[in-house]
């Protein structure tokens, strides 16, 4: 969600160096509605602004990380791609089965989904037929991170539309070349 930055008020030096009685915004990942976007900041003068004056805020995609959502009943595991993930510049969301998945599309759909076969409640790949399946979420990238090795689990997968099968374990620089294979950056 957008937010403005805790250091919101500023002076602002006009002309002569004069103080202006401004207010400069300065905000993430987010612009005010209307506004033309350069270098993320506003200068709102001081006699527009009321007690109760509110702003809209709407994403700004040119700043936001590339979200990845990992579903994974692996409590360490997801704990160690999310470190490893956001250390790479990635926004890191994780479930620990495939339950509150579709809420999760529903609301704000990731920019790829790693997802472990072996899940309680229903398998990766019938997750993974399902976001592909979804006229809204088929073209977001999945890619199976699973102990599951066969060549039959690995056809399955990519059947089931995945667009990319790693086993475990796996190698941080083997997973993170795989996402920035999939994801625009």
């Amino acid at each position: 969600m957008p937010h403005l930055s805790r250091q919101a008020v500023v002076p602002v030096s006009g002309e002569n160096d004069a103080l202006k009685k401004v207010l400069k915004f300065f905000s993430t990942g987010a612009i005010l509605k209307g506004e033309p976007d350069k270098k993320c900041a506003w200068e709102v003068p001081m006699n527009k602004i009321v007690p109760s004056s509110t702003f809209d805020l709407v994403e700004d995609d040119t700043h936001r990380k590339p979200r990845i959502l990992v579903v994974d009943d692996d409590l360490a595991m997801r704990q160690y791609l999310t470190e490893a993930l956001e250390r790479r510049g990635y926004q890191v969301d994780t479930l620990p089965s495939g339950i509150q998945m579709t809420d999760v599309l529903e609301g704000s759909p990731p920019d790829l989904v790693i997802l472990d076969v072996i899940l309680p409640w229903k398998n990766g790949f019938d997750l993974c037929k399902a976001i592909k399946a979804n006229q809204r979420w088929k073209n977001i990238p999945v890619v199976f991170l699973t102990a599951k090795r066969s060549d039959q689990d690995l056809a399955a997968g990519l059947r089931m539309g995945a667009d990319g099968y790693l086993t475990k374990p796996v190698t941080i620089k083997e997973l993170a070349e795989k996402v920035s294979s999939l994801l625009p950056r």
